[in-house]
């Protein structure tokens, strides 16, 4: 019998957008088409000035548990990631945790260019591939390891590139909360983004031992690691990639 799960999603979306609701119902059903529906508690969290609309639109599916909603942006994926930090330190029952959010959908919402929105694509469904697709692999790996996904890099510090992944609760309650500080400095990001980088570089802050199915291919584009990645369309490699 698998030991007990919990997914925490984090959903946001811009204000007088509809794009949204295409994209968030694209990630519940790989949700289902993975199994996780049968296989671990699935936790949503709104952050969105649609707030409201948003929930009413997953509350179509009754396995989802909406645990906030809240119009205040100002945690960005903290947000959620607090419930995720929370969950783990009141329910030790349950040994794993996966956490993933609504990736590109600042772009399929507000960008003109179409070959962003064609290459941000990409990233997200091989994020999602890593870390909901191929979940019982990453659930495997986390029998020998804290924590485990899809594109880990070391650079600027530890933390899974695109920010989705899984973890042990007990690695996650070695953590910081999530709030406590910031995890990002000026040294590598613009000050306008520590908020929202020190999302991303949370996972990777007590040094954990991690498993990485695959990481993006360095030989496309000028191999830069920065947070902007979507100047190319990976898709060629994901999917000639045997992973």
């Amino acid at each position: 019998m698998m030991k007990k799960a919990a997914v925490f999603y984090h959903v946001w979306a811009p204000e007088n957008s509809v794009s949204w609701c295409l994209l968030i119902d694209e990630q519940i059903k790989n949700l289902i088409q993975a199994g996780l529906r049968h296989n671990a508690r699935i936790f949503c969290c709104i952050n969105s000035k649609q707030g409201e609309v948003i929930r009413q639109y997953i509350s179509q599916y009754n396995f989802i548990e909406i645990i906030e909603i809240s119009e205040d942006e100002s945690q960005y994926e903290a947000f959620t990631l607090k419930h995720l930090f929370d969950f783990c330190n009141k329910n030790k029952e349950y040994e794993y945790v996966m956490y993933f959010h609504t990736k590109g959908i600042r772009h399929f919402s507000q960008t003109r260019d179409l070959s962003v929105i064609k290459n941000v694509n990409s990233w997200r469904r091989f994020l999602e591939y890593g870390t909901i697709t191929k979940w019982r692999d990453c659930v495997t790996m986390l029998q020998s390891h804290d924590v485990a996904g899809i594109n880990f890099h070391m650079h600027p510090r530890e933390h899974f590139q695109g920010n989705f992944w899984w973890a042990t609760s007990k690695y996650v309650r070695s953590l910081e909360h999530p709030l406590s500080k910031s995890f990002a400095d000026e040294s590598f990001c613009h000050p306008e983004q520590i908020n929202r980088v020190s999302c991303e570089m949370w996972i990777g802050s007590g040094k954990p031992n991690w498993f990485s199915i695959y990481n993006y291919p360095f030989g496309i584009g000028n191999g830069s690691d920065n947070f902007d990645l979507y100047g190319n369309d990976i898709f060629p490699y994901f999917l000639h990639n045997s992973f």
